[in-house]
């Protein structure tokens, strides 16, 4: 069952919306970088191993941590409501568990230092690992983003793809690190919508069933 016409146009301008915020936010600091000398990445970098002592050290990747946070609350509040079938909950839970673990990588570098360093698990094999584990959950959960907002879900994968892969670029500390942080931030800002629009097409569902 594929969205109606005015359902695609709504969420065409809501991607618009978060879309242009996301970038908008990702400039705001580009634009401080710049203005008063402060390294971009001191903004993008996990605040967990911070190397200034400032309030806004790692802030824009906090702000992408809470809406990490917040797109896999929202998704396990649809997957406990009452009403749900068991395959849809199923495949909204998959979703939020990869959210959420996600979001815990950001918050805890994960993959940068706490795998390779306390199991010995090189960081380009968790990252393959991660890559394969989103794969998968991506096939199995189909049946839910076709119907909720395919592009919305491929298209955040797909940015998220992309900054890891721009943030290996040849193109200036300023420019790799500030064009990868714009794809990142993009990329979960459009999950956070996903999981707001999974929650709006079970209401009606279930509103309609009821």
């Amino acid at each position: 069952m594929t969205a109606s016409a005015p359902t695609q146009r709504r969420t065409r301008r809501l991607v618009g919306i978060v879309e242009a915020a996301a970038v908008a936010v990702v400039a705001a600091f580009a634009w401080t970088s710049n203005r008063y000398d402060i390294a971009f990445g001191i903004f993008s970098g996990d605040s967990s191993r911070r190397v200034v002592d400032r309030w806004y050290a790692g802030l824009l990747s906090d702000i992408g941590i809470v809406l990490w946070a917040l797109a896999a609350g929202v998704l396990v509040f649809v997957a406990v409501r009452a009403g749900i079938d068991a395959s849809t909950r199923a495949r909204v839970t998959a979703v939020a568990v990869t959210l959420a673990w996600l979001g815990a990588d950001d918050l805890f570098v994960l993959h940068e230092e706490v795998i390779p360093e306390r199991f010995g698990i090189a960081e380009p094999v968790v990252l393959g690992t991660e890559a394969v584990v989103i794969a998968v959950m991506i096939a199995a959960t189909a049946p839910l983003w076709r119907r909720v907002a395919p592009r919305v879900f491929i298209g955040a994968w797909a940015v998220l793809a992309a900054s890891l892969v721009i943030a290996r670029l040849p193109l200036g500390p300023l420019a790799s690190t500030a064009v990868a942080s714009c794809c990142k931030f993009v990329g979960i800002a459009n999950l956070f919508l996903f999981a707001v629009l999974t929650a709006s097409a079970e209401a009606g569902a279930q509103n309609r069933s009821g």
